[in-house]
């Protein structure tokens, strides 16, 4: 009797400890999402941050803000509704925009564009937990259970959002990127 008692009550903690290592691995996938994609980052193996990537997504999103920041630079306000001729330029940047992230937002640009900042901070594959300094001005949390966010400032405290969304149970994926008005960010 008392070996059944022995077994029933280890079963019921094994099912504890399952139960309990599953939620922590699905409910930090995110987390463990950044910090390889960091890491890759860091090393410039710039294949790897795109398999992080939603390209259509990515673009999408990238086409939206990018138009803003045009239009803030070219008005210089907030409000690019607060001038009639600026619907105009819109129409005529716009598809020069839209091109512009077409070509950028692809995995070959990517590529490209994590070699050439390897190249030139070749200290940061040394120490790949050099973000955290990043971090410590970053916030970061779910949004709805498909969707985490990751909310950085800089050091003029000019905020940089960036949206994953779930793949699957556990992978995740950059599908949005919210930039300052200005379009500008320079992390510290």
């Amino acid at each position: 009797m008392s070996r059944q008692i022995f077994s029933q009550r280890t079963n019921r903690r094994l099912v504890a400890l399952a139960v309990g290592t599953a939620a922590t691995i699905y409910g930090g996938s995110p987390i463990f999402a950044l910090a390889d994609c960091g890491l890759a980052l860091a090393q410039g193996n710039g294949s790897k941050v795109s398999s992080y990537i939603d390209f259509p997504a990515l673009r999408s999103s990238l086409k939206g803000e990018a138009r803003q920041v045009a239009l803030y630079r070219l008005s210089g306000q907030q409000q690019p509704g607060a001038n009639p001729l600026l619907g105009l330029a819109n129409l005529v940047m716009g598809p020069v925009v839209d091109a512009a992230v077409e070509s950028l937002a692809t995995p070959d640009g990517i590529r490209a564009r994590v070699s050439q900042q390897a190249d030139q901070n070749p200290r940061a594959a040394d120490s790949p937990w050099g973000l955290a300094q990043l971090l410590a001005s970053t916030s970061m949390g779910y949004s709805s259970p498909n969707r985490f966010v990751v909310r950085l400032k800089d050091r003029q405290q000019r905020p940089l959002a960036l949206t994953l969304a779930r793949q699957g149970l556990v992978g995740w994926m950059l599908v949005a990127i919210d930039l300052p008005p200005d379009g500008r960010f320079e992390p510290s």
